[in-house]
């Protein structure tokens, strides 16, 4: 019988993350290795970071705070409010956790490539660097909510919409770039039944981590990446945070 392919999911111990994208691989019938988990920023070091953002003349607001300034003070309840923390759910499932400082330092390198991982999935973890990249024999996944190339970068669902082209999802490997890694699959996805960002984002996330369950299922049947193909960079360009301004047009129109 062959050897269980060897797939550990790259998040951090309070990232509700990792659990859905255990639980979509679940789904469709694979249960990870393991986890990893590196260490969690705390809000300490999250101020000191808008601090000094803010030294720059870049506004950065709590939470709820920013909510009201981009007009959702009654924006639907949080669709992951009763999904568990990563590291509770896999305690829950029994799956292994491995827990190191961060995902760059030599130590931490030396503690992944003893996991012997064939795959690594990214799911809620930090940036990853190319000699993170380099460990697992496959590569490095990920699922991404908008249709690449062209929409790489942030809110690229909401930016997708706004622009009045086709919705969907990828799912890609990562280089060290921002979303600029080989494309596996892409799938377009009809989101004319979404009246709000906040409907959009959670069909969309649906999807996408659908997406990515089935891939992984195809990977962990044949023991190969499916083909994939690399992107250029003129096909596509890098979006970021929709202005809150952008956003109130965009809940207008999808809620029409």
């Amino acid at each position: 019988m062959a050897e269980a392919m060897r797939i550990f999911l790259l998040s951090h111990d309070r990232a509700k993350r990792g659990s859905t994208v255990a639980m979509a691989l679940q789904r469709h019938g694979v249960t990870p290795t393991g986890f990893v988990f590196e260490a969690y920023r705390p809000p300490k070091l999250r101020r000191r970071i808008a601090r000094r953002l803010a030294e720059q003349g870049i506004p950065v607001l709590a939470p709820k705070t920013q909510a009201k300034a981009d007009g959702q003070d009654n924006a639907a309840p949080d669709p992951y409010a009763d999904i568990l923390p990563a590291a509770e759910y896999a305690g829950q499932e029994g799956i292994s956790a491995t827990q190191v400082a961060d995902l760059t330092s030599p130590e931490s390198l030396e503690a992944l490539r003893a996991l012997e991982p064939d795959l690594f999935i990214h799911a809620g973890a930090g940036i990853l660097r190319a000699p993170l990249l380099a460990i697992p024999k496959l590569g490095t996944m990920n699922a991404h909510m908008g249709l690449l190339p062209r929409y790489r970068g942030m809110n690229v669902a909401e930016w997708s919409v706004l622009e009045g082209q086709q919705v969907g999802c990828t799912v890609h490997l990562l280089d060290p770039g921002i979303d600029t890694g080989d494309i596996i699959a892409t799938r377009n996805v009809d989101v004319a039944d979404c009246d709000s960002i906040t409907a959009l984002r959670a069909k969309m996330d649906r999807a996408q981590l659908d997406f990515l369950g089935q891939t992984v299922k195809t990977i962990t049947e044949t023991g190969e990446l499916p083909p994939h193909h690399p992107q250029q960079e003129a096909d596509g360009r890098q979006y970021f945070a929709m202005h809150a301004d952008l956003k109130r047009v965009l809940e207008k129109r999808l809620a029409k």
